[in-house]
């Protein structure tokens, strides 16, 4: 029996052929240059599924929202480390939600100081996008924690603050953790936290710490450049529960830092 040949409108996008078909491939954003708060928008021109948010900044920073056509992505009432999104994280920021031409995508930032902030959504092509409400179930994205300064050591004792957040929606996966450790060169990476470590993280109340009395975690143990295989919390939560990350420094100045989720 003769096979009949199938041509590009018998099949889906990852189908085609890469060598004769041309897609899109990134949906650009805005960009943003000033103070210390601004946005970010993009719009695509057809039907395209969102996968990753990759930005840049020249100074340190926080999302404080992700929005896809009136939809946020972030599941609790704190900012995002803006860690979580840079180009050198080796844990993947997915978007994962498909939008068509009329949707509007906005990335709230806030700056510790003014600067300028870049960056992009990579993409596939789809035939048709589902309605963003349809897809509500895609839109637990991340779980932010906020940002905190913690007091310098003082007479040999610790400076200490801690990083709150409570969810505002049901049934939340917490997947990795990252936190970001604030201040010294443009784009620096955590170079600086080995004052500061971690000396508890609760979830629902419950402490996921085991070990003794007075011992923490480093920071840097949670840096971005820890690759997502080796760091996963995977707890649910649910809607008003909160996670609480307890932080010591041991330096002579206050620090600032700043943490999130990845979720789903």
């Amino acid at each position: 029996m003769k096979m009949q040949k199938s041509n590009a409108r018998d099949c889906t996008p990852s189908q085609l052929d890469p060598c004769h078909q041309v897609n899109p491939k990134f949906m650009p954003t805005s960009g943003y240059t000033g103070g210390t708060a601004g946005n970010l928008t993009a719009k695509s021109q057809e039907p395209i599924f969102l996968k990753s948010l990759i930005l840049g900044c020249d100074q340190d920073f926080v999302v404080d929202d992700i929005v896809i056509g009136n939809q946020s992505l972030n599941c609790s009432d704190s900012s995002i480390a803006g860690s979580l999104f840079k180009p050198t994280s080796q844990r993947k920021p997915v978007i994962g939600v498909a939008v068509d031409g009329n949707i509007q995508n906005t990335v709230s930032v806030t700056l510790d100081v003014a600067g300028t902030v870049n960056g992009g959504y990579s993409c596939e092509a789809v035939d048709t996008a589902p309605s963003i409400q349809a897809q509500q179930l895609q839109l637990n994205k991340f779980f932010g924690m906020g940002k905190v300064s913690v007091p310098a050591a003082a007479a040999g004792v610790a400076g200490k603050a801690q990083l709150s957040a409570q969810s505002l929606r049901g049934n939340v996966f917490l997947k990795s953790l990252v936190l970001q450790v604030h201040g010294g060169a443009p784009l620096q990476n955590n170079i600086d936290g080995l004052d500061i470590t971690i000396s508890d993280i609760t979830i629902k109340g419950r402490s996921i710490f085991t070990g003794q009395s007075g011992d923490t975690v480093g920071s840097l143990t949670l840096d971005t450049v820890v690759q997502a295989e080796l760091i996963g919390i995977n707890t649910l939560i649910d809607t008003n529960e909160r996670v609480i990350i307890s932080l010591e420094n041991n330096s002579g100045a206050a620090v600032t830092v700043s943490g999130g989720f990845y979720a789903q």
